[in-house]
């Protein structure tokens, strides 16, 4: 399977594709950091099985990234991937 991974942290974009990895170790994973990178990937790659998109990167605005995705390939499906992480040391002792 190839994977287009969109998502602007790396440690972020590294764990997802350990864990697909780790499920079918022949994936092979593409990565970009914002739509445009997303697209540039895509575009020059006629053979991915799949894209998954960050909720909020550079170039999502809101949901505007995901439809420009969908739109320019719509025979692949589209994951959205989306998480907050918080740190302990906000919180009161």
């Amino acid at each position: 399977m190839r994977v287009l991974l969109a998502d602007d942290h790396d440690l972020v974009r590294d764990a997802v594709a350990a864990l697909m990895q780790a499920d079918d170790p022949d994936t092979i994973i593409l990565n970009a950091a914002s739509v445009q990178e997303a697209i540039t990937v895509a575009d020059q790659d006629d053979a991915l099985d799949i894209i998954v998109l960050d909720l909020k990167m550079p170039g999502m605005d809101g949901l505007n990234g995901a439809q420009k995705m969908m739109s320019r390939y719509p025979s692949l499906p589209l994951v959205i991937l989306s998480g907050t992480a918080t740190s302990l040391l906000s919180e009161p002792l």
